[in-house]
């Protein structure tokens, strides 16, 4: 077989071309968790404003910068405490992540995502037991192998300027709880389409 003067001109190109590129792309955003409300949106403030660093988001604007088609073939969701939990902690963990959804919508649409965290996780169980050997806290459900991606059966598909409708939901406020200042970020992985 032949290749054809297109083909090999796209192999000579490799995802860069003159007009663009096309990348494996992950836009992330972080959640502090707070006491009092119950819907968290993402993806709201672009990193540089309010104090969004790249350490907590990578999102250059308010939704899908313009020129850019991005297509989200996974979503990953990773839990990160800031300060040191006891054992009882565990159950208030774990009934957060049973309790807490991702919703990924468009404006004035359904929701074309939602599901709690501990899906999302990959934590089919969450059980607490007392350590038989004093600080061995360890999760269940975080042992073994890293889970965190659910892989998306049909992708989703934003285009440029297109807002992002994502949140985070509580049942019920939280109040003052051990998990109020811990981040819990949301990463959308996929097919990054951008021009030059």
């Amino acid at each position: 077989m032949n290749p054809t003067l297109q083909a090999l001109q796209n192999m000579s190109q490799g995802n860069r071309t003159g007009a663009g590129e096309i990348l494996d792309w992950s836009y992330y955003d972080t959640l502090t968790i707070a006491a009092a409300g119950v819907d968290f949106p993402l993806f709201q403030v672009p990193v540089g404003q309010a104090g969004k660093t790249y350490a907590l988001t990578n999102m250059p604007s308010v939704g899908i910068p313009n020129g850019q088609n991005f297509v989200v073939t996974s979503v990953r969701v990773e839990y990160l405490s800031h300060a040191t939990k006891g054992t009882a902690d565990i159950d208030t963990l774990y009934t957060f992540l049973l309790s807490t959804w991702l919703r990924i919508a468009i404006p004035g649409k359904d929701a074309l995502f939602l599901k709690p965290l501990t899906e999302i996780m990959g934590i089919p169980i969450l059980w607490h037991t007392l350590p038989s050997v004093a600080g061995n806290n360890d999760l269940i459900s975080a042992m073994g192998r890293y889970t965190g991606w659910n892989k998306l059966d049909v992708p989703l598909t934003f285009i440029q300027l297109d807002p992002l409708d994502i949140k985070i939901s509580y049942p019920t406020a939280l109040g003052a709880i051990s998990l109020v200042g811990d981040f819990v970020r949301v990463s959308l992985h996929g097919v990054l389409k951008r021009l030059s």
